[in-house]
């Protein structure tokens, strides 16, 4: 496969095209391949003419008039590596951007390096930014492309914000452009598939990524900052009528949709977030694009094959930890917070990071998901059985058996609550849904999976808890009642009555690792029909979603590696190679989520504000939900899934994503050697943001979740992997 750039002509001028001959995936055009966006402000309309550009755009941002420019190149020359392209863009006053494009191929790549400098300066025009755009020569109606941002969209999928970022629901309400700014993004990088399988994707090559601490302090957008200091980009979409074009944009303008930079609620705006460089005489520009076109079966293949090609691009790499010390210190934290009430023992949902003894957090000690009491006590019995210091054993034993033996005192049929209150002692939950509590089918089936881990670590004791046993054979009951024909379980009911909460299917998968996991032929097949479910419903076309309780159903990071987990763990029930291609697809899209590239801090912000610290890689940590951009550590938990991959697969990357997500994750970790700003060794903050606000978190709490991920994760890729693989995954180099 030749991928080719060649010089076309056009109206006024010069453009590039770009064909893959063989390829499968469609030409693309650049008829006006210099895009100049400039600003000045006040609120007058508009009243800029640019003879030389083939179109003009003008908005009144409320603060000031953008005006874009396109024009052709006025000179295309051939050299040894490419073609150079040149264009001089008369913006008004008497100030010229001169432009330069160097355009070359590199395999299946087409690449362009841009070189802008600023002559005049003196109009009324203080800002500018650029663009190049290319467009799809062949019919691609906006409604019905399936874009992939990673992290940010997936396709069609109907669970998504009604203005979620290139979201299905916003396209077809007519919302025709989707320029989304790279922090938000897991990797800079935006595709979109057509409807005959031929696809096309935009890259910014070797992203800086710079900003200021005044970006983002607008929660609700629709500010305007002129400032040299930004160097990240934008990417996205657009429509032309029957054609989208790509693009990527410097400095990083977003809009027509941006989401909110506060506090809760996070929402999604509709409005721009105006990014420029001072248009001042002898400013510069330099940035770099790849684009890349081929064919595809369907969707989640584009996301394979494109999700690849910037993985390898971008070779992530993560300081690497000593694991094991690691969940020493976070299982002492964790130790620390199992407080007791009315005979019941358990772990508060939150606590804050940085400072003690706060009274403002929640108090539900509640299993599964973030609150993961059940894995708590897992943990520590486990962490009991590592330990030489006979004291810290009979204490964490003691937590991990008291904990348990509370939680087995929920009723579960109907299910009572997901834990209890640490202060009332009363029976509780999570999350409440329609004024309800909600007993989530997730925190059921992760509450009782985890009780069967304890189960088999009490056994080499010699120790049988019927209790825990029955315990958990109720919990698959309920779940064996409550599954649909189709295979499908809602995701939640309320809480005493049973009656269902929340009748959507699509966290099926979050019960399948445990159905899997009672090893009883009924169990079994139901995890068949709940997997088949999810395979047919969402898995064949990239959609995963419900698998964050904290979020409302949409596209997530966790449905889909839960789906990963279900399916591998059928494969190894079952030896059906169908699960282990399902696996693999699915993990293709939960490892999307994960940033591939360092996101910095703002330089000019104040190093004892920011959550997340200067100089600290981003890489490794992942977003969290479509229509936010909050992030987490969340995969550590499952980085046996990748693991295991790599061992039935022999793919290295399998291993590389492991190992990142492993390690990369306990980067903002305290130890003591980088103590940061928290309360001690072992702690660490539950998410941040690398976007709007960039650097900092809704809040500074830390959750039962968080040393349980770091643990639960080390010890499945222990106990699920062979031995060799596991030594590759966690050893620090």
């Amino acid at each position: 496969m030749t991928t080719r750039v060649e010089a076309t002509d056009v109206p006024g001028g010069l453009g590039i095209r770009i064909t893959t001959p063989g390829g499968g995936g469609p030409a693309l055009v650049a008829a006006a391949p210099v895009v100049v966006l400039t600003w000045k402000p006040g609120t007058d309309t508009d009243t800029d003419t640019d003879t030389d550009a083939d179109a003009d755009t003008d908005a009144d941002t409320g603060t000031g008039v953008e005006t874009e420019h396109r024009a052709p190149y006025e000179s295309l020359t051939v050299t040894a590596d490419g073609l150079v392209g040149t264009a001089r863009i008369d913006v008004g006053g008497g100030t010229v951007l001169q432009v330069e494009d160097r355009w070359d191929t590199d395999g299946d790549d087409v690449r362009m390096a841009r070189r802008v400098t600023v002559r005049g300066g003196q109009g009324p025009a203080r800002g500018y930014g650029t663009a190049v755009v290319v467009e799809v020569d062949a019919a691609a109606p906006w409604e019905r492309v399936e874009p992939f941002c990673p992290g940010v969209a997936y396709g069609n999928a109907p669970q998504v914000a009604p203005l979620a970022i290139a979201g299905v629901h916003a396209r077809r309400a007519g919302v025709t452009t989707a320029i989304v700014r790279e922090d938000r993004a897991a990797a800079p990088l935006f595709g979109i598939r057509l409807e005959d399988g031929g696809w096309a994707a935009i890259a910014h090559r070797d992203p800086r990524g710079d900003t200021i601490a005044a970006d983002g302090m607008v929660e609700d957008g629709r500010e305007t900052i002129v400032d040299p200091r930004l160097a990240f980009a934008s990417i996205g979409a657009r429509s032309t009528g029957d054609r989208v074009e790509l693009g990527v944009w410097f400095p990083g303008t977003e809009g027509p949709v941006t989401y909110s930079s506060g506090g809760l609620p996070l929402l999604q705006l509709d409005a721009w977030r105006r990014r420029f460089h001072p248009l001042d005489d002898g400013a510069t520009q330099e940035y770099a694009v790849a684009v890349r076109t081929g064919g595809s079966t369907d969707f989640p293949d584009v996301v394979r094959q494109t999700w690849r090609w910037v993985w390898d691009r971008f070779a992530p790499a993560v300081r690497s930890a000593d694991i094991a010390d690691v969940v020493r210190s976070a299982a002492a934290v964790l130790a620390d917070q199992v407080v007791a009430v009315g005979g019941r023992t358990g772990v508060p949902l939150e606590a804050d990071a940085v400072v003690p003894q706060r009274t403002d957090e929640a108090t539900a000690a509640v299993m599964g998901f973030v609150g993961a009491n059940t894995d708590a006590a897992v943990v520590l019995l486990r962490e009991a059985d590592s330990t030489d210091d006979g004291a810290v054993a009979e204490r964490y034993r003691a937590s991990g058996l008291a904990i348990i033996d509370s939680f087995v005192t929920l009723a579960l049929d109907p299910p009572a609550g997901e834990g209890f209150d640490t202060v009332t002692g009363a029976t509780t939950t999570y999350r409440t849904f329609r004024d309800q509590l909600a007993v989530y089918a997730r925190a059921v089936a992760e509450g009782a999976l985890a009780v069967l881990d304890a189960l088999a670590l009490e056994r080499r004791h010699g120790e049988e808890h019927p209790s825990w046993a029955a315990w958990v054979t109720r919990a698959a009951s309920w779940l064996l009642r409550n599954q649909a024909l189709d295979g499908s379980l809602p995701r939640a009911w309320v809480a005493g009555t049973g009656e269902v909460l929340d009748d959507s299917p699509s966290g099926t998968a979050t019960v399948v690792p445990f159905l899997v996991a009672v090893g009883s032929e009924e169990a079994l097949a139901a995890a068949v029909r709940a997997a088949e479910f999810v395979w047919r419903e969402y898995g064949r076309r990239g959609w995963y979603a419900g698998g964050t309780l904290d979020n409302p159903d949409v596209v997530d990071k966790e449905a889909a590696v839960l789906a990963a987990e279900g399916f591998l763990d059928l494969y190894d029930a079952t030896r059906g190679a169908e699960w282990l291609d399902r696996a693999a697809s699915a993990a293709s899209v939960a490892e999307t989520w994960i940033y591939v590239w360092d996101v910095p801090m703002p330089e000019d912000a104040d190093p004892g504000l920011l959550h997340w610290k200067h100089g600290v890689s981003t890489i490794g940590h992942q977003l969290i939900a479509s229509g936010v951009s909050m992030t987490d550590g969340f995969l550590a938990v499952n980085a046996s899934v990748f693991a295991r991959l790599f061992a039935l697969t022999h793919d290295d990357h399998w291993l590389d994503v492991a190992r990142v997500v492993t390690h990369g994750t306990t980067s903002m970790f305290a130890t003591v050697e980088h103590p940061f700003d928290l309360r001690g060794v072992g702690w660490q903050q539950e998410h941040w943001s690398f976007a709007p606000r960039r650097g900092f978190g809704l809040n500074r709490r830390w959750l039962p979740w968080v040393p349980v991920a770091h643990a639960r994760g080390m010890y499945r890729v222990e106990d699920r992997c062979p031995p060799d693989v596991a030594a590759r995954v966690l050893r620090a180099d």
